[in-house]
């Protein structure tokens, strides 16, 4: 009966580690995934100049502001020259910004996984210091018992001799 229940004690810790420790390894491979925004980034800033580029024609037509063809050139050469610095800002601006999110995810793990070996080998410490108690605790009793031993053979041996003394 006792076995049963070391069994189910053990189950019921296990399951409890399991329990406690699922949200700790969700951050974790949270922590592990790259942040990665540059894509979107630049995907956000081309779209940025298009609706740019509508609204523009949106107000020229609406304000009947007519461009020559040079000044259309003109102007169409502006805002390729804006968007590509819109886009590649974007661009600069994401890969700053993950790298900066993806050093602090690396620092977060860094100081985790330090926490938890410093915390096993504390562990590893404990459980050696025991088993070194426990050892000399073992050498200590089998000292005293050979001590016991020798020393009531010893009393044995004393009490012969005497009798065997006072025989002669």
């Amino acid at each position: 009966m006792a076995f049963a229940d070391e069994l189910l004690e053990q189950q019921s810790a296990g399951e409890a580690y399991l329990r406690d420790t699922v949200p700790f390894r969700n951050l974790v491979q949270n922590l592990q995934q790259e942040v990665d925004t540059v894509d979107e980034s630049t995907q956000a800033a081309q779209e940025a100049n298009e609706r740019a580029k509508r609204r523009t024609a949106r107000q020229q037509s609406r304000y009947g502001i007519g461009l020559t063809p040079v000044e259309r050139q003109e102007q169409a050469k502006l805002a390729q020259i804006g968007g590509s610095a819109n886009v590649a800002g974007a661009a600069n601006f994401a890969r700053r910004r993950d790298e900066a999110a993806n050093f602090s995810r690396l620092s977060a793990l860094s100081e985790i996984f330090t926490n938890e070996r410093a915390s096993a080998l504390n562990a590893l410490s404990t459980i050696g210091n025991i088993a070194t108690q426990r050892k000399n605790a073992y050498t200590n009793e089998r000292a005293k018992s050979a001590n016991q031993a020798y020393g009531f053979l010893g009393s044995v041996g004393n009490k012969i001799g005497s009798a065997l003394g006072s025989l002669i």
